[in-house]
């Protein structure tokens, strides 16, 4: 299974956007291997992400691990690629979902007893998409497994509302002092992060999903903290050609069509937005 992954490193004086892409090989010799002009912090990685793996419960698969950042001229330094090059082995592994990356973002930047705000937008007649719903379990199961202590808050929240969502808001966070962190699992994440930047919440730290121009601009503001993308551009040019393949040449399409998931962060997202989407 392949998985890319969005970093990013200095060039001088500049950014530059990094690619984290990991592949499980269906053969070869076994173990990982690190390629992509990394220095020897870079290379070490292996043994702390290992160690965190086996103090979390997890373990690398027994097949070969290659991980390529790139591009492959740009020499890669420091331990700050052993976030994006764990988070791609496991979901290289399959063991990790657009919910459990959400919620390691989340999860990494909060007290384990910290209570967390789900904004969910209400829709006439709607009880939810499947994506909302999938996105939440794997959430939910990353905190199950990584001793969360704190409570989950479910916010009804509308699209084109703002009184009524303040109005909510902040019931929730006067009854509820410990929250400390927000997430939504469709694309309205900026309707949370308006609110949060209307009261000048800075210290509730803010996942969502879908680089849209209105996210996008929260995320470049900081006061969403991250943004989990899964290009529904390359998602529909692929559902095309599988269905143009099935029609034209016979060729029954895969039941199971892995994307890469990408994480936006405030360095990053003027990068992304200009040289991958």
């Amino acid at each position: 299974m392949f998985v890319r992954i969005a970093a990013g490193a200095v060039a001088g004086i500049d950014a530059v956007t990094v690619s984290v892409e990991v592949n499980v090989a269906a053969a070869g010799q076994l173990g990982l291997f690190l390629v992509g002009l990394p220095d020897n912090a870079v290379k070490e990685s292996e043994q702390r992400i290992r160690s965190a793996f086996e103090n979390t419960g997890l373990r690398m698969t027994g097949k070969k691990l290659v991980v390529n950042l790139a591009p492959a001229d740009l020499r890669k330094e420091g331990a700050g690629f052993d976030l994006p090059i764990a988070v791609g082995i496991l979901a290289a592994m399959g063991r990790i979902d657009a919910g459990a990356v959400a919620a390691r973002l989340l999860f990494d930047r909060l007290d384990p007893g910290a209570d967390i705000v789900v904004g969910r937008i209400v829709h006439r007649g709607d009880a939810g998409s499947n994506q909302w719903r999938n996105r939440e379990a794997g959430f939910r199961s990353y905190l199950e497994a990584h001793a969360f202590r704190g409570r989950l808050h479910y916010a009804a929240l509308r699209l084109d509302d703002e009184a009524c969502n303040g109005r909510v808001l902040d019931e929730m966070f006067r009854e509820n002092p410990s929250i400390a962190g927000a997430v939504t699992f469709n694309s309205t994440c900026y309707i949370l992060a308006g609110y949060l930047a209307a009261r000048r919440r800075d210290g509730v730290r803010l996942v969502g999903y879908d680089v849209i121009r209105r996210n996008g601009e929260m995320l470049s503001a900081g006061v969403v903290t991250a943004l989990v993308a899964q290009r529904p551009e390359a998602q529909g040019y692929r559902a095309v050609m599988a269905l143009c393949e099935w029609l034209v040449e016979g060729r029954a399409p895969s039941k199971i069509n892995n994307m890469p998931i990408d994480i936006l962060l405030k360095e990053n997202i003027p990068y992304y937005k200009n040289n991958i989407i």
